[in-house]
């Protein structure tokens, strides 16, 4: 009880904060999902310094057990490109211009 005291602060009584990425490895150590990192280290380094280094994301959880997804590995190899182009480039930029334009043509026709 102690250690769970030390690990977890309350804000409210609605809210708790604590180890977002622990209790996420704990839920899928639990059934099976959690991917096994001194083995990755060997055979994939890659993928291995990309879940030690980079940002946490779910889709480590669909590397291995069940659920998993075949474009799991290839999609966090990617993880920057993703959120580059969803922030900047891309389908969104294209979006935008044509939001832009035709916001354009609304107001010259007012």
């Amino acid at each position: 009880m102690a250690q769970r005291s030390a690990a977890i602060r309350s804000h409210s009584r609605d809210q708790l904060i604590g180890g977002w990425i622990d209790y996420c490895d704990k839920v899928a150590e639990a059934f099976g999902a959690k991917p096994d990192l001194s083995k990755l280290f060997f055979k994939d380094f890659a993928l291995w310094r990309r879940l030690m280094f980079g940002p946490s994301v779910s889709y480590q959880y669909r590397l291995v057990g069940p659920g998993c997804w075949s474009k799991a590995r290839e999609t966090i190899l990617e993880v920057d490109n993703r959120v580059y182009e969803g922030i900047n480039e891309g389908k969104n930029h294209i979006l935008f211009k044509s939001r832009r334009k035709s916001l354009k043509e609304k107001l010259m026709n007012q």
